[in-house]
């Protein structure tokens, strides 16, 4: 470790680092995308009652009363000038359908039928649109929008019937002619895949929201370039979570690489002491398993830990037994608490050679490492390098 080396709170995010964590991530963006267009399938299914659009149109012909009898639209007898001056009625006509008096003479009307259930004016004017045609100017169409064909037909006639009245009453002038009895023009309804696949989107992207924030968001230590740029401590070895096979074969070759890397940094076997920085960075497995593979190397290993170590540091025989076990040659481990939760690991690493930090990925933070260094560093005891414990693999 470089002594020199101080944490600074200062963290750097790469962007590769942030791809690899939304990799392993992916089914759980996976599934919130597919909440997300379930939640937006059933808020849909709520909301898909079919709609059903009804059509009819009014002429707008202006013949004065007293030129002659009525012929009627499609039986001649009005002149250009009648047409003429039907194009700039429209205008006016378009405007006085949507009158409160046209709505409330179809209300009436409909009421008739339907009784109390028909609709009142207000209803009326919010399910009611009037357009005019831009090539066909002579020609007002009125749009009735329903939940119900029926109706939404009874609405449309009841509504050209009660504006071409009340136009001709009010100008004096058979202005307005009926062309055609309401039709459905169109329904629509159901679920909109458009829809749905932005309520997968919608999912996914909260996801990966929700992810990259909780990750930057926690300043822990992740990774062995985070030890060594941010606190200057050299990692022997990255251990990984063990999912599967695949993370066992991985499993097993950190640890032979913390046996060589060990052997590198300590020189020759020695007593070293392991502690984690917090109480839940796994250092009892992590002392365990490298003994076994000490062995199955064919070095010597001897391991003091638990109540054994406590007991020793207590009464003040821990050095003893060090001069002892020393005589063997080989390595001897010392599986200590953790130094932020005792000042056991301290004591016993100012006997030792050596010593060797376990850090958790994603538990232990910058400043709890760095307090663990100190401590160690105020004991006389070398720090040999870091294991970076139950990581996640890119």
């Amino acid at each position: 470790m470089n002594e020199e080396h101080r944490y600074s709170g200062e963290r750097e995010v790469t962007f590769g680092e942030l791809f690899f964590l939304l990799v392993r991530k992916l089914p759980v963006i996976i599934l919130a995308a597919v909440l997300g267009l379930a939640g937006m399938f059933g808020l849909l299914k709520m909301r898909s009652a079919s709609t059903y659009t009804a059509t009819t149109r009014i002429y707008a012909v202006a013949r004065d009363r007293s030129t002659g009898t009525d012929l009627g639209i499609f039986q001649g007898g009005y002149t250009e000038n009648d047409f003429d001056a039907g194009t700039e009625l429209a205008y006016d006509i378009a405007e006085m359908i949507l009158s409160s008096d046209v709505m409330e003479t179809a209300s009436a009307a409909l009421s008739e039928v339907y009784g109390e259930d028909a609709p009142d004016a207000k209803e009326l004017l919010s399910s009611v649109k009037v357009t005019r045609s831009e090539y066909m100017r002579r020609v007002v169409t009125i749009t009735v929008t329903s939940s119900d064909a029926e109706e939404a037909l009874a609405i449309a006639d009841a509504v050209r019937d009660a504006a071409a009245d009340k136009i001709n009453s009010l100008l004096g002038l058979n202005v307005a002619k009926t062309a055609d009895s309401a039709s459905i023009a169109s329904a629509s309804g159901g679920i909109s895949k458009k829809r749905l696949l932005l309520g997968g989107i919608a999912g996914g992207a909260l996801a990966v929201f929700v992810i990259l924030l909780i990750y930057l968001a926690n300043d822990s230590v992740r990774s062995a370039r985070e030890l060594r740029e941010r606190l200057g401590i050299e990692t022997l070895s990255v251990i990984p979570l063990t999912r599967g096979e695949k993370d066992r074969k991985a499993a097993d070759q950190a640890f032979r690489r913390l046996r060589v890397n060990l052997g590198f940094a300590a020189k020759q076997p020695a007593a070293v002491l392991f502690a984690g920085a917090t109480k839940q960075d796994g250092t009892s497995a992590v002392v365990a398993r490298l003994g076994e593979e000490l062995a199955e190397a064919g070095e010597q290993a001897e391991i003091l830990g638990g109540a054994e170590l406590y007991q020793r540091v207590k009464e003040r025989t821990l050095a003893a037994w060090l001069k002892e076990h020393r005589k063997s040659g080989g390595w001897l481990l010392l599986d200590a608490p953790s130094l932020a939760a005792s000042m056991d690991g301290a004591e016993a690493a100012a006997l030792c050679d050596g010593a060797v930090l376990v850090v958790e990925a994603g538990a232990a933070g910058p400043a709890d490492v760095q307090d663990a260094a100190d401590q160690l560093k105020k004991s006389g005891c070398p720090l040999l390098g870091a294991v970076l414990n139950k990581a996640d693999r890119a």
